[in-house]
């Protein structure tokens, strides 16, 4: 058997494997990158390897030599190769082949990369994605660098300040930072010089010009799914809190701005004027390491020599080292003053007092020196402000942490162990994971209400940075004239999606998470507990309308198997805890799906279920081995696909050594022994075993998807 063409192919064998690998990386590229969608090592290093082994780098140098020594180097190369008489080219043909092929293999990468990067913008199956004002509005008009100051009070400023801060009780303590504060006039947006920028993402994609410091109405008042200017949200949030529009017509928010897109501000101070240029409100901001957020309206309980003064109770926990009882005051420096232009300052004094009204802390933050004006400043000032203050918020959490080590270790204080925000404060931001969960939550919430023949209206509030409030009717609800049952389900931390999922019974998911339990460990507010009753059990009666192979229903025993209890929360439940008549705290028995791994299991994608399903698990093996931290999880299982890529790689390159042998040990002979031929056959197959290895663990977990062309 040593025809031209036989020879060709025995000659090309040796690429089988390697070609085997590619596909599979280009077929399936998610699968062989877990980390990172670029650059990524585990598909980079053994591209580099290739072209280091086959010398690839010198042939452009190589190549240009042989072109300009000999014009028909090329056209030669070409013809000889379609005449099949590899032995007469001027480059070893067995060089050809490998180099060849590693061109071919790192196109491949290429290619799979940017298919990569193209869907990273896709959005995951769920909620709708919501576009953008400037998306929405393709021709705006808005002047970035010179807006009408006229109809503001005070421009934008920049105000280096201090902070103080002392304790009188238990312990005598006290600290001086030097601090940075912003002033913006609330509806002014653009830049001003290229030192401060406000509301910048608001403006079209053209005119977006950011300053070296700049404000995001992302990261002030309620959190939103869509950019939204800080005038919307300051108006939102006052008629909220019933005052109208009419009530104030001017405001002026002084705060701790971004410096390379980061910033921490434990307190942000908004000056809310009548239409008389009064101080008529000042809204308090407060926020604390745990990302929860506590807004205070204050109306002014009398105002003299210019001092605005207010006392309101604490029911935020912003310090470990205070209990959430108590009361703060406030005396505030109206910073507006009439004809005296730069010559304004930022002069406030916060006491907090104990629920025995004994003055336990004292704070304050004022200005140092004069205002300054952005749009004014020179170089020379503007180098000095960034080389003076750019440091500062990035500095705001070590201080934090650093006072806190000093207060604990040196002071002995006691701490109190932060309590679940309260229906008035707004949680931390929703992981990715509580998204995931969320998503599934009110599908389900919104299958019970369509599918009752109970008269039946839900109102479902989640948390701000996952949506709007949503309310269902069942559609006996629309038909009927009898009274309809009202369910009001208030989520007030996101914490509660997490701690959902490890119940198996979503009646005693609410009843640990919301009644019985100690007002501090609330993550729900649940309005009616017997109209949820009566949709769950109008549920448990539906049939399954799926059917399921091994490996599924493995995956979800998996799944019930490892369902464990949350961890224990901050404060133990006590007797006196609020209770629901007919309700009792007890532990369900064995192991079992709840009703919401139903619903995922029956009536959603395959998908959404298998993420779904993924991610519970991770959750519960994270509880059981990994204290509870999930990136341990997924760094486990990264390190076990990169170790199955390697394997499939080494098996790669055995194959490659093989086949090579095998050619060798044919080149000079007219027979093809069996052992060839088995030789051969093993190498290919064990090749092609490996590089499925990832692939039969993204099965086993569950997470292997079919990626289908369009015809």
């Amino acid at each position: 058997m040593k025809t031209r063409a036989a020879r060709v192919f025995i000659q090309s064998a040796h690429k089988i494997p390697e070609a085997i690998l590619a596909m599979q990386m280009s077929s399936e590229p998610g699968g062989f990158t877990p980390l990172l969608p670029y650059l990524n090592p585990i598909w980079w290093m053994p591209t580099i390897i290739l072209l280091f082994k086959h010398g690839i780098f010198l042939y452009p140098i190589y190549l240009i030599k042989q072109v300009v020594l000999n014009p028909d180097f090329l056209g030669y190369y070409i013809f000889k190769a379609i005449a099949f008489r590899p032995e007469d080219l001027p480059i070893d043909w067995q060089h050809w082949q490998k180099t060849l092929f590693t061109i071919c293999f790192s196109y491949i990468g290429l290619i799979a990369f940017s298919a990569i990067g193209r869907t990273r913008g896709v959005a995951r199956p769920g909620r709708p994605v919501e576009q953008t004002d400037a998306e929405a509005d393709d021709s705006p008009t808005v002047e970035e660098q010179a807006p009408r100051m006229e109809k503001f009070l005070m421009p934008p400023l920049l105000f280096p300040a201090k902070t103080t801060h002392t304790r009188f009780f238990p312990k005598e303590h006290s600290f001086a930072y030097s601090y940075f504060y912003v002033g913006i006039p609330i509806g002014w947006r653009g830049r001003s010089g290229t030192t401060l920028s406000a509301d910048v993402d608001r403006l079209p994609k053209q005119q977006r010009k950011y300053g070296w410091f700049d404000v995001n109405s992302a990261d002030y008042l309620n959190r939103s799914t869509k950019p939204v200017s800080l005038e919307a949200k300051l108006r939102t949030y006052l008629r909220s809190e019933g005052v109208k529009d009419d009530d104030w017509s001017f405001a002026y928010l002084c705060t701790a701005p971004r410096f390379l897109g980061y910033s921490f501000n434990p307190v942000s101070f908004w000056y809310i004027y009548g239409a008389q240029s009064e101080l008529k409100m000042m809204l308090l901001e407060v926020n604390n390491t745990f990302d929860e957020r506590r807004m205070y309206l204050l109306k002014a309980d009398d105002e003299v020599n210019g001092k605005f003064k207010k006392s309101w109770t604490k029911d935020f926990h912003v310090s470990p080292f205070n209990s959430r009882k108590g009361s703060y005051s406030l005396q505030a420096k109206n910073p507006y003053h009439a004809g005296k232009g730069l010559e304004t300052s930022l002069d406030n004094l916060i006491t907090l007092k104990s629920s025995k009204n004994h003055t336990k802390l004292v704070a304050r933050v004022f200005s140092e020196g004069p205002a300054i004006d952005p749009s004014t400043i020179t170089n020379w000032q503007l180098f000095r402000v960034i080389a003076g203050w750019f440091w500062v918020g990035f500095m705001t959490f070590p201080r934090i942490i650093y006072e806190a080590f000093k207060l604990f270790f040196a002071r002995k204080l006691h701490v109190w162990y932060r309590p679940e925000v309260l229906a008035t404060s707004l949680g931390r931001r929703t992981t990715a994971e509580e998204r995931i969960i969320e998503g599934c939550f009110s599908k389900y919430l919104k299958f019970l209400v369509d599918r009752s023949q109970f008269p039946i209206e839900v109102v479902y509030h989640p948390p701000g940075d996952i949506g709007e409030s949503q309310r269902w009717r069942s559609p006996a609800a629309n038909q009927t004239e009898e009274e309809v049952r009202s369910l009001v389900i208030n989520v007030t931390g996101p914490a509660f999606y997490s701690r959902m999922v490890h119940y198996p019974h979503l009646t005693e998911a609410f009843n640990r998470e919301g009644f019985c339990t100690d007002e501090k460990n609330r993550t729900v507010l649940l309005s009616k507990p017997d109209v949820l009753d009566m949709l769950l059990a109008e549920d448990s009666k539906r049939p399954g309308i799926k059917r399921f192979n091994r490996v599924e229903k493995w995956q979800w025993n998996v799944l019930k198997y490892t369902r464990c209890p949350p961890f224990a929360v901050s404060y133990e439940e006590k007797q006196t805890a609020k209770s629901v008549p007919g309700m009792s705290i007890e532990d369900i028995g064995p192991p079992r799906l709840s009703q919401l791994d139903h619903f995922v299991m029956q009536r959603i994608t395959a998908d959404e279920a298998a993420e779904y399903r993924t991610l519970v698990t991770k959750t519960f093996l994270a509880q059981r081995y990994a204290l509870g931290i999930t990136p341990l999880v997924s760094l486990a299982d990264y390190i076990l696909r990169v170790a199955l890529i390697v394997a499939a790689y080494l098996s790669t390159l055995a194959a490659v050594t093989c086949c090579e042998a095998t050619v060798t040990a044919l080149a000079g002979s007219d027979v093809w022994l069996a052992r060839d031929k088995s030789n051969l056959l093993i190498a290919c197959g064990g090749s092609l075993l490996g590089s499925q290895l990832v692939h039969i663990w993204s099965r086993i977990k569950g997470t292997a998807k079919v990626y289908r062309d369009s015809i």
